[in-house]
């Protein structure tokens, strides 16, 4: 409802629902670029809990253009601000997560050419790229590993594998939202390492 809304200040703005959809968010990212972005060059990849600085395209769009064997470029990826009256496990968790994002963007930007994976949180694909990974790798037209649980991993290591570089956008801001619960945090990362460890097991240690 929200995005509907904002159709009325918005005009190019579509709302598109999957359809018999399995495969979580791979499954729907793969139906969006199929139905809408046929004649793309670049396809921009954003989660629904991030936001991205308004420079942020055309800072993309300039290191896609640098060089035609870029594949693609995420952003440095900050986390939003903590709510009002936090509690002390929440500041904690709020806090950890703080230095771990800033020492995981830093690796980023010491070694710009050899990213281990693309902050999924914000990527600028170029198109041509994602669609030699759906004919080379997959060989049934789909962009994203739709038995991944961590989708972006995968697709950084099959767009590497084909030849293309991938990089961060140091000009490239975006901010996310992080858990605030021990619980939640904990499912996360559960999920991040089975993933991890799934797509090493599959492509090679």
């Amino acid at each position: 409802q929200i995005v509907q809304n904002m159709r009325a200040t918005v005009p190019n703005l579509s709302v598109f629902y999957t359809v018999d959809n399995k495969a979580r968010k791979a499954g729907g990212l793969n139906q969006a670029i199929h139905n809408y972005c046929q004649n793309a060059d670049f396809v921009m990849v954003m989660d629904a809990d991030t936001v991205a600085a308004d420079n942020l395209v055309t800072e993309a769009i300039h290191v896609l253009s640098s060089d035609s064997r870029m594949g693609a470029v995420c952003a440095l990826t900050h986390i939003t601000k903590l709510p009002p009256n936090p509690s002390i496990g929440q500041r904690i968790l709020w806090e950890l997560q703080k230095l771990e994002y800033a020492s995981a963007d830093s690796r980023r930007v010491e070694h710009p050419e050899d990213l281990q994976i693309l902050a999924g949180s914000c990527v600028l694909y170029r198109k041509k790229a994602l669609m030699s990974v759906a004919s080379e790798i997959r060989n049934n037209n789909q962009f994203y590993d739709q038995t991944s649980l961590i989708e972006d991993y995968e697709l950084t290591l099959s767009l590497k594998e084909l030849g293309w570089l991938v990089t961060i956008g140091t000009k490239m801001h975006s901010w996310t939202d992080v858990p605030l619960s021990f619980g939640v945090l904990w499912h996360q990362r559960i999920r991040w390492a089975r993933s991890h460890i799934d797509t090493l097991r599959q492509k090679g240690w």
